[in-house]
């Protein structure tokens, strides 16, 4: 398993709402985060050591893990 250790950070990029009005909408993101979700999408065994929130945040961390078979 290759272990990434490192920071996990929400990236808040700019949108325009339906109605038309200029947002910010959050995206998962980190350099270490990233290369984990990129190696276990190319199907290598990964894992992503960091600390993440217990809040909604946190949650998006988890699920975008989870889906690219990444262990946390």
């Amino acid at each position: 398993m290759i272990l990434c250790c490192g920071e996990a950070l929400i990236d808040m990029l700019p949108r325009t709402t339906t109605e038309g009005e200029a947002a910010f909408a959050p995206y998962v993101g980190g350099a270490v985060f990233n290369t984990a979700i990129a190696l276990g999408r190319l199907g290598a065994p990964a894992g992503f050591f960091s600390g993440l929130s217990s809040d909604l945040f946190g949650g998006q961390f988890r699920e975008a893990l989870g889906a690219s078979k990444v262990s946390s």
